[in-house]
């Protein structure tokens, strides 16, 4: 049978057009996420949740003074923790636990406060006494450990009069309830293992004049069951422990100062001290060296850093983040740059709500949805929460719009 040429005609004329609609989303869609990597920054003031929770343990194993909290909360995401003793100079650090070396000596009031990517800072925490009358022992509310219990890798018990923790298939000691480690229970308790870590490698430090704060960091050590954490010694004196690989000091150094770390793993083996890592006010180095211009070609990553105009940013899951100048202090106008696109709306792709956030110079009056055929879908009062649910899937340009009706930019998003 043969085709009606004009049928025919008509079902291949709209082939076409429906292989032009698909190719023009993928282009779309792509030309909006070539933008994405565009350098621009939208002004968040949101500061985190106030640290709570905070709590102290001195374990005796390791001889470390433990402060602890819970993690906060942040509309973007929390970048660090300063941690101040008695009001004055602070530690900075990217986790919730913090060690100093030996039992207190005399009475301590610590506090803490979370920063966000922005540089906005939470409340102070509420304060926590730590004092060398109040010593904690560890054993305090663990549980006698018990035949035909079944125990999870992390549950505690004490036996004997000692702590132990289990790992995958075995008890670690970690340390006496009342007294002082004894290598002889601690060999006991882990299978005879005397192997200890690697010794930490690649010191480095670095100076971010964004936040104010010194950092020092290190490659992380390895050991055949696992490394538990980190001692850091200032000019061979009382160590900090953490178990994580970076260690920050507020402000820029003030004096030369000597750093070397050691690794220690779980049944208290050390490794042997690093090479000497010195940090002197003279030895500044800046935060832009060895970091690329940002160019309008490459497709950046979340993570990724570049230089722009004398600054360094940080590309975070929907924006650039201002991490500092190149060559001084962070600026109250350094802080919420101008640059590429007037507002950032996101999510992308985006079910119900599509959120605007303006460059603050700017004061959008109205704002107008249009789809790719050209048409108005709707034209609204500004609000900085748009409801998109009732949208058909597709793809929107959303318009901004001033007092006297002038476009102030556009951006494109997906309605999923």
């Amino acid at each position: 049978m043969k085709l009606n040429s004009t049928l025919f005609k008509k079902r291949v004329l709209n082939l076409i057009k429906s292989t032009c609609l698909i190719i023009a989303f993928f282009c779309i869609t792509s030309i909006y996420s070539s933008n994405s990597s565009t350098l621009s920054s939208y002004e968040d003031t949101e500061p985190p949740t106030s640290p709570a929770g905070l709590s102290w343990v001195y374990d005796e194993g390791n001889n470390a003074t433990w402060i602890s909290w819970n993690a906060s909360t942040d509309n973007v995401g929390v970048s660090y923790y300063e941690v101040f003793e008695n009001g004055e100079h602070f530690y900075a650090l990217d986790q919730t636990k913090l060690g100093f070396g030996g039992k207190p000596k005399k009475t301590y009031v610590f506090t803490v406060l979370a920063v966000d990517a922005a540089g906005n800072k939470s409340p102070l925490s509420e304060p926590l006494i730590v004092s060398p009358e109040e010593p904690t022992n560890p054993c305090d509310g663990i549980e006698e450990w018990r035949p035909g219990l079944f125990y999870q890798t992390g549950d505690r018990v004490t036996y004997r009069g000692n702590l132990y923790e289990f790992q995958t298939s075995r008890w670690v000691f970690i340390s006496s309830c009342e007294g002082s480690r004894s290598k002889n229970d601690a060999a006991h308790a882990t299978n005879q293992d005397t192997e200890a870590p690697t010794t930490p490698t690649g010191l480095s430090y670095r100076y971010d004049a964004g936040n104010d704060v010194t950092w020092i960091s290190w490659n992380t050590s390895t050991d055949n069951i696992g490394v538990s954490f980190y001692e850091v010694f200032e000019n061979g004196n009382p160590f900090y422990a953490l178990d994580q690989t970076k260690l920050g000091f507020g402000g820029k150094p003030k004096r030369t100062s000597t750093f070397t770390v050691l690794a220690v793993d779980k049944a208290g083996n050390k490794s042997p001290l690093s090479e000497p890592l010195v940090v002197s006010p003279d030895l500044i180095t800046n935060p832009c060296n060895g970091i690329r211009e940002w160019n309008s070609t490459v497709n950046y990553q979340v993570g990724d850093r570049v230089t722009y105009r004398g600054n360094l940013y940080e590309r975070q899951a929907f924006r650039w983040a201002f991490i500092s100048s190149c060559n001084g202090a962070k600026s109250l106008n350094n802080s919420n740059p101008t640059i590429g696109n007037t507002f950032t709306a996101y999510p992308n792709p985006v079910s119900k709500e599509l959120k605007i956030i303006t460059n603050p110079m700017i004061t959008p009056s109205k704002y107008s949805i249009i789809d790719m055929n050209g048409r108005t879908i709707s034209t609204q009062d500004y609000s900085s929460s748009v409801d998109v649910e009732s949208l058909q899937k597709g793809v929107y340009i959303i318009n901004l719009i001033s007092e006297d009706n002038n476009k102030i930019g556009e951006s494109i998003f997906v309605k999923k």
